[in-house]
């Protein structure tokens, strides 16, 4: 966290930083203050407390970075997420006050994670009984779904596109493929890689929107131009199959290299290297990977 919030520091000037120290240091405890409050008129009392602080924050030109760090102390110092179930309600204000689609879409992902680890309950423990396990993974995911909801409301293209994951997957909602579409479309429009990759996918296989090659190539080459790995990949699969795509080995493996430049897929993309390796020769190889290292990704927006 303190690797995360100095480097905001340093765009502050001398006034800022005097702002700053009298109105950061209170606001540490906010978390521990809402984790020890649990009786109703209490909790009011230091809501107020709270947003007091937050609204002295909210006055610094690093405001957002900063308050995004206090987050992360309240999950990993004070353990947040026992609190996420209990004391939601306290939570969204908190969030709402900050205003951070980040920080939103973050704590709703937090709890999808935690709903997904059949390993852990809410709080990181054991789950005793498997029966009651399945119930408040039920409750996980369905509020993590509301966080999302929450961020698409502030029009937060990355809470469309995380509403959009939970239709796909039936995660706290469920799940409709052609709602999915519908929010992937909307998101990708607005030049967002990961939902254009998508809708790569989704025209491809047929899922929520009609079967369309030219569709599916287009959201996919879009995507993959740009950076987006899993784009990258399936492009690379598109090329070897010749469904969609007349078949390319050569440029299925330079697609394939190009993927691994993305920190995200590199470990992924090492399979396909060695899959669509065998269908080229040493030259061949060795051609499009020199063509993967000088490929100039373009810029994300498409004007």
């Amino acid at each position: 966290t303190v690797g995360f919030i100095l480097p905001c520091l340093t765009h502050l000037d001398p006034r800022s930083l005097r702002a700053l120290s009298y109105a950061f240091v209170p606001s540490m405890p906010i978390v521990h203050l809402l984790a020890k409050a649990r009786k109703k008129e209490i909790r009011r009392k230091r809501l107020k407390l709270v947003q007091h602080w937050l609204q002295r924050i909210a006055a610094v030109s690093a405001f957002a970075c900063i308050a995004y760090g206090v987050a992360y102390i309240g999950f990993y110092g004070w353990r947040m997420q026992a609190m996420l179930s209990r004391d939601a309600p306290i939570i969204h204000q908190l969030v709402a006050i900050i205003g951070s689609c980040e920080a939103t879409v973050s704590v709703g992902s937090h709890l999808h994670a935690l709903a997904l680890d059949s390993k852990h309950d809410s709080v990181g423990n054991a789950p005793d009984d498997a029966e009651n396990w399945v119930q408040k993974k039920g409750e996980l995911l369905q509020l993590g779904m509301k966080w999302f909801l929450h961020a698409q409301d502030k029009g937060c293209t990355e809470g469309t596109r995380a509403v959009a994951n939970s239709y796909y997957y039936g995660r706290g909602v469920e799940a409709d493929a052609s709602k999915a579409a519908e929010l992937f479309s909307e998101c990708a429009k607005k030049d967002d890689l990961t939902c254009a990759a998508f809708m790569g996918l989704l025209h491809y296989n047929g899922k929520g929107v009609e079967i369309s090659p030219s569709k599916a190539i287009d959201w996919t080459v879009f995507a993959a131009r740009r950076g987006d790995g899993y784009a990258a990949i399936n492009l690379s699969v598109f090329l070897s199959e010749g469904r969609v795509v007349t078949r390319d080995y050569k440029e299925a493996l330079k697609w394939a290299y190009i993927a691994q430049r993305n920190p995200q897929t590199e470990a992924m993309a090492v399979s396909y290297i060695e899959m669509m390796s065998k269908q080229n020769s040493p030259k061949e190889r060795e051609h499009a990977k020199k063509l993967a290292e000088e490929f100039q990704f373009l810029p994300v927006s498409k004007e």
